[in-house]
């Protein structure tokens, strides 16, 4: 059974439009797996409305579909016509506010080629008068733009407002899971925030136990899932993921990934670079002094995607792959754990800007500068219980680096650490995971 948590703003979004009455055109897209459909549904659940799959299958197919799922609330037995005669006779019988709900569009407009544009015209001589508020929704990102958002796509300009689904935060996933906090992070690890993993991970047993039974076997629901995902939006897979492989290995310069990806020009990977970055696979990082604009870095910004080329792509069995997570996981956590820190980061203190900071071969985990520059934080994250001693040479070594920082206040300095737990005393600027999950 699936729970459903927090998308408090993207409900609230959708009331919105829905109070204004009249015509809505909503796309709402995002990844597979993201719980595009539970929010929907959680939206439309006490309005009168006709939700509808579409499937990969002709058009007097998925009009069939749409007539036996819309008897309910509407009995469109007597159109014999197409999805024009559908939609006029829903805004004729229809007057006050109906949703229309087509799930998976892309399935859909992908077999029959011109029905955006139809659905064009069905906006503007049908509907666009009417009480309807019309959704498409799409899990493939790629088609959702061609089809519907970019600037060539024949709804552009069509929508009344969109949603673009993002993961679920931190925050929502320890309401989700409802485990101790140290397996929180390690599932989050796997799942990042997306919540149909996370559901995944909410029965009994050891998270290396659920593991192997949901991402490591071959029969695991989640074993095919990452061949999948990528497989979905990207045409030229064998490439994406080559890319993909060298940033998990490390090499977040231009450079370095095209040497690992044996491309003979630095322009030719541009395009692949910004692809990935806009499906949200990875992330182009600038250090936040500004310094080294043209030489940012990238990094994995999935969680899944990064666990699935670090333990379950490079090798063959799940003997090899379990045997790689026990022995490297804790420090794979530490990345999965900086991102958590700057999440809370970001929601204790929302007024600053926060991220990175490198220079050579130093680096702080996070920095936090306010808008008017007068004052900086510096923080480093470490997943680990610290002592005294520890928490001590940290900081001593923090304020070190933290001098090399370009730009920064001369007063106004604060110098925090991130751990899993101190076993001494801790600063006011400290937090351990239960002040990060408050």
């Amino acid at each position: 059974m699936i729970t459903f948590v927090g998308r408090k703003r993207e409900l609230e979004m959708l009331d919105r439009e829905y109070g204004k009455g009249g015509f809505s055109f909503f796309p709402i897209y995002g990844r597979r797996r993201i719980g595009k459909t539970e929010l929907i549904k959680q939206f439309i659940k006490d309005k009168d409305h006709i939700y509808f799959q579409c499937i990969e299958g002709t058009e007097r197919e998925n009009m069939l579909n749409l007539k036996e799922a819309a008897k309910e609330t509407i009995d469109l037995s007597p159109i014999r016509g197409n999805i024009e005669d559908i939609f006029r006779y829903i805004s004729q019988m229809k007057k006050k506010r109906f949703i229309v709900v087509m799930d998976e569009y892309p399935y859909l407009a992908g077999v029959n080629k011109g029905l955006s544009s139809r659905m064009q015209r069905i906006i503007d001589e049908i509907i666009s008068d009417s009480s309807i508020f019309l959704i498409l929704c799409g899990s493939s990102v790629k088609m959702m733009y061609r089809e519907v958002l970019d600037s060539k796509a024949p709804l552009y300009g069509r929508r009344t407002g969109q949603i673009e689904l993002g993961p679920l935060g931190f925050r929502e996933g320890i309401e989700l899971l409802g485990k101790p906090l140290e397996e929180c992070v390690r599932i989050w690890s796997v799942c990042g925030g997306i919540p149909y993993y996370l559901n995944e991970f909410t029965g009994k047993g050891s998270f290396f136990k659920q593991l192997e039974d949901k991402v490591l076997l071959e029969d695991g629901i989640l074993r095919k899932e990452g061949e999948f995902l990528l497989g979905t939006e990207l045409d030229e897979m064998g490439r994406y993921a080559s890319i993909i492989k060298a940033i998990s290995m490390g090499h977040t310069r231009v450079g370095r990934i095209v040497s690992y990806c044996g491309l003979s020009e630095r322009i030719s990977i541009t395009p692949y670079l910004n692809t990935l970055e806009r499906l949200g696979f990875i992330r182009k990082e600038i250090s936040i002094d500004g310094s080294g604009r043209s030489k940012g870095l990238y990094r994995i910004d999935d969680e899944f995607i990064r666990f699935h080329f670090t333990f379950i792509r490079p090798y063959q069995t799940t003997q090899q792959r379990m045997a790689r997570i026990r022995k490297d996981h804790n420090r794979f956590l530490d990345e999965t754990f900086e991102r958590i820190c700057k999440s809370s980061l970001i929601d204790r203190y929302p007024s600053l800007r926060i991220g990175r900071w490198w220079h050579r071969e130093d680096e702080i985990d996070l920095v936090g500068v306010d808008p008017d520059g007068n004052s900086v934080l510096f923080i480093e994250c470490k997943w680990k219980d610290l002592n005294i001693g520890e928490v001590d040479r940290i900081r001593a070594y923090l304020k070190k680096k933290a001098g090399n920082v370009k730009n920064r206040p001369l007063h106004g300095s604060g110098y925090g650490i991130m751990a899993k737990r101190f076993k001494g005393g801790k600063e006011a600027l400290d937090l351990d995971l239960e002040d990060i999950a408050r």
